[in-house]
């Protein structure tokens, strides 16, 4: 097959994926994928993919995989925004009390993801849409939009290729801290 599909494809069907996207609704699914520990209870299973424009940001997230001592595959795809759900992390957490409760949402511009090859975090900007944007059903035509592929063998090859963009992340916090989007969030003006 030639597409990256959703980790619920590997447990059902493409027609019960369907069924789940039209059930809930994007922005529910959004905010399941957000809140990825509450994913099973609201939805069911994953009809998408996130995607992240900045590749260190995806290698950072994905040492979390490195844990079994598997290597990690990074692929960088060509993917037009006009093809993803459209939101940032903060619209995305604006929307989760809706279906996680008043006390779910976190509007914080910033925040801090820790993983085994940054155990003290590494900043992440929820107001721009190049730190994480979801795509439903999966990324078709891989062979024609693949650009790179990364292997990382183990954690110190993350830390190593990830070092500078965290350094970068942390700097762009000092001078941005509200964020380098607009913020607050749509519908909190």
């Amino acid at each position: 097959m030639d597409l990256i599909f959703p980790s619920g494809q590997l447990k059902t069907s493409f027609r019960d994926l369907e069924l789940v996207v039209s059930t809930h609704g994007a922005c529910k699914i959004a905010v399941a994928r957000l809140f990825i520990a509450n994913l099973e209870r609201l939805i069911g299973i994953d009809p998408s993919v996130s995607l992240h424009d900045e590749w260190a940001t995806a290698s950072a997230i994905a040492s979390v995989y490195q844990i079994n001592a598997k290597p990690v595959y990074l692929f960088e795809v060509s993917v037009p925004k006009v093809a993803t759900l459209g939101w940032r992390l903060v619209d995305v957490a604006s929307f989760a009390p809706h279906f996680l409760g008043a006390r779910s949402s976190s509007l914080e511009p910033w925040f801090s993801f820790e993983s085994p090859a940054f155990p003290n975090g590494i900043w992440f900007d929820a107001t721009d849409q190049r730190t994480e944007r979801y795509v439903l059903y999966g990324i078709p035509f891989l062979c024609q939009r693949l650009r790179r592929l990364w292997v990382f063998r183990n954690l110190s090859e993350i830390q190593a290729a990830v070092a500078t963009f965290a350094s970068r992340q942390e700097h762009l916090r000092s001078i941005y801290p509200r964020g380098q989007g607009m913020y607050p969030p749509i519908g909190h003006q």
